[in-house]
């Protein structure tokens, strides 16, 4: 694959794009066929001889360039992504050093006055658009075009109190505030909601020479209008947070725990091969998330369960091989777009934990498959079920990486994990016709299966095996159809067709 990417942090630097707290939209660069004053073009009198050319880096780069500084109401953390495209992607973080009220500065920018300010509605239905006029405006999602001087996007400032195991209380949004500047110029302000002291106000942004989203798209405005950082999951300065369960431990209204499984990522790794804002922010915010990964190689749920702990002694910060699954396999595909080395070596150290994990986590079935525990704790926990989904879903994944990594051990890992399924096919039936939840430590099956997610893993798994081996699997086949049946008996439709 063609190197996409390239570190051009000090270029950017040196023209003023990673300085200060004000900014200005990045100018077009001058035409690059364009001869450099002092030199003469090829062909005429006095032709200089052109310099060798240099081999480029193979190996594409991402990397962030992390700065602190002081602002008035406390720290900033700045963490900036320069791409090769010119496009720039930034995290912030103001800590504040003591009680402020609403409105204190986490960024600003200067814009021209006939810019175009696209603001989403808190419900996602769609924007409010507007010419950057003077006055404070209220989003959690501002988009700006200013035609030849670039356009910009923004997350904007959310506060968060720091609470235990990891987790956060959302304390609100700041807001957009617009004042007029010089030449026909304004200045965009980013502010934070009211902060106590350690309390954070956390946005992320981007920037370009050049649009970054195509409004006239069909379907890109209320594409977009969904991504509001709203909700059950948030974005924030040191990855995804979702909104706590009533037995996890802490939880309460705006409560969010450091959720493993990425998904604003995978929606944004989708969209990239067809929108520029989601491939700028794509990689910054993998790269994010890799810097999760711990001491053992998986990605904890930071927050307690009460469940877990009752049942088997799991505590806080626990292993979910589910949503590791699913962030790995966003890993595998930023890797196999972008293939910057840090993905492919998260994807490693991973795959290197896990292995070492089947072995003192896992039974054997009848015919040597290998049924893995879905959950566990380094400090110790009795073994735990084993449900269908996660065993269905990391089985591709074991694959895709046996694949990525060259690592056939991997890849009879998985075919151990597979022979587990269709060792106990017959099982997994309920007399209804659904699926079992999962198998439990002492042999029998039982539990509520999802409605229809357990269904999509199996097609997932089938489309997998009938891309790389060419056949289907037989036993999925006959659990896919059982389980078909309760769902046209049900009228569940949602499922993989």
């Amino acid at each position: 694959m063609a190197m996409y990417w390239k570190k051009v942090a000090m270029i950017l630097a040196l023209c003023g794009v990673l300085g200060g707290c004000g900014q200005q939209l990045p100018i077009p660069d001058a035409d690059p066929s364009a001869p450099v004053s002092g030199e003469t073009t090829p062909g005429t009198e006095g032709e200089t001889t052109p310099p060798a050319e240099v081999e480029p880096d193979p190996t594409p780069t991402l990397e962030a360039q992390v700065t602190e500084t002081a602002a008035a109401a406390g720290t900033l953390t700045r963490r900036t992504y320069a791409l090769e495209n010119g496009d720039t992607v930034e995290l912030l973080s103001l800590e504040a050093q003591g009680p402020t009220t609403a409105g204190a500065e986490v960024y600003s920018i200067t814009i021209p006055s006939d810019s175009t300010m696209r603001l989403c509605k808190a419900d996602g239905s769609g924007w409010q658009e507007t010419t950057a006029a003077p006055g404070t405006y209220q989003t959690s999602l501002l988009m700006v075009d200013s035609g030849e001087a670039g356009s910009f996007m923004a997350y904007i400032p959310q506060g968060w109190e720091e609470k235990e195991n990891d987790c956060r209380r959302n304390l609100g949004i700041g807001a957009v505030v617009v004042t007029a500047a010089e030449d026909g110029n304004c200045t965009l302000t980013l502010t934070a909601p009211a902060l106590n002291t350690g309390n954070t106000a956390e946005c992320m942004l981007a920037q370009s020479p050049e649009a970054l989203v195509d409004w006239n798209q069909k379907g890109v405005p209320s594409l977009w209008a969904t991504y509001t950082n709203l909700g059950d999951g948030r974005w924030c300065y040191d990855g995804y947070y979702w909104i706590t369960y009533s037995n996890y431990i802490p939880t309460g209204p705006d409560v969010y725990f450091q959720m493993s499984a990425a998904y604003l990522c995978r929606s944004m790794l989708a969209m990239a091969p067809y929108n520029r804002l989601a491939d700028d922010l794509a990689p910054c915010m993998m790269d994010v998330m890799a810097q999760r990964q711990n001491k053992y190689g998986y990605f904890a749920t930071s927050a307690g369960s009460e469940w877990l702990l009752g049942d088997y002694g799991i505590g806080a910060g626990f292993y979910d091989t589910r949503f590791n699954t699913d962030l790995m396999m966003m890993f595998l595909d930023a890797w196999e777009r972008y293939e910057f080395p840090q993905f492919r070596e998260t994807a490693r150290i991973y795959a290197d934990f896990f292995t070492a994990y089947v072995q003192n986590h896992s039974r054997t079935t009848a015919g040597g498959g290998l049924l893995v525990d879905d959950y566990y704790h380094p400090n110790g926990n009795l073994p735990t079920h084993t449900s269908l989904n996660h065993q269905v879903a990391q089985n591709i994944l074991v694959y895709r990486l046996g694949t990525i990594l060259d690592r056939p051990d991997l890849t009879a890992l998985g075919d151990r994990m597979l022979l587990a399924v269709t060792d106990t096919e017959q099982s997994w039936i309920r007399p209804d016709s659904s699926l079992h939840y999962a198998v439990y430590s002492d042999g029998h099956f039982g539990g509520n299966d999802y409605p229809y997610l357990t269904y999509n893993d199996l097609y997932d798994m089938q489309a997998y095996l009938t891309e790389t081996r060419g056949s289907r699997n037989e036993s999925l086949d006959r659990l896919m159809a059982s389980k078909k049946a309760w769902m046209d008996a049900n009228g569940v439709t949602q499922y993989k067709k």
